[in-house]
């Protein structure tokens, strides 16, 4: 569907892909200044306002996309 887009200049409201440690990736929801809502990279079974340089077990950054769900 190409919603991918790889620019570093991620809006806030946008879903942040990450690589991880498995093969399923990881997904948070930007916030802003370099912070998104994501869960189990601060506290174990909690949601939290993290930076991104913990996102997917140290992932690397794939790019955001709209949260549009078709």
């Amino acid at each position: 569907m190409g919603l991918i887009n790889t620019s570093k200049q991620v809006p806030a409201g946008a879903l942040v892909l990450l690589t991880s440690l498995s093969s399923d990736g990881h997904v948070a929801l930007y916030n802003d200044g370099g912070k998104a809502w994501s869960n189990d990279n601060v506290r174990s079974g909690y949601i939290d306002l993290t930076p991104m340089s913990l996102m997917g077990a140290g992932g690397r950054y794939l790019g955001w996309s709209p949260p549009a769900f078709p």
